[in-house]
């Protein structure tokens, strides 16, 4: 998860798939109507690369094994890509 609540952006967080930069979802001010628009400029002005770069692959999975939540899909991600 990237971004900042103090931010006088629609959007104030975007929660990505990890290992991947697909969106899980995006946290925004109260609005009725979210474009992606809104959520491109957010992504423009956040490096996503950069968020995860302290943690490394073998980290995530580390972390992921302790924790007992590391799922299938997620190897099966890593193998095909």
């Amino acid at each position: 998860m990237f971004g900042d609540f103090e931010a006088e952006d629609t959007v104030k967080h975007v929660v990505v798939e990890i290992f991947t930069s697909n969106i899980v979802f995006v946290m925004t001010k109260p609005l009725k109507k979210l474009g992606w628009r809104d959520v491109n400029q957010f992504l423009n002005k956040h490096d996503i690369k950069s968020i995860f770069r302290d943690y490394t692959a073998e980290d995530i999975l580390k972390t992921g094994i302790e924790n007992q939540s590391l799922d299938i899909r997620v190897v099966a991600t890593l193998i095909h890509s």
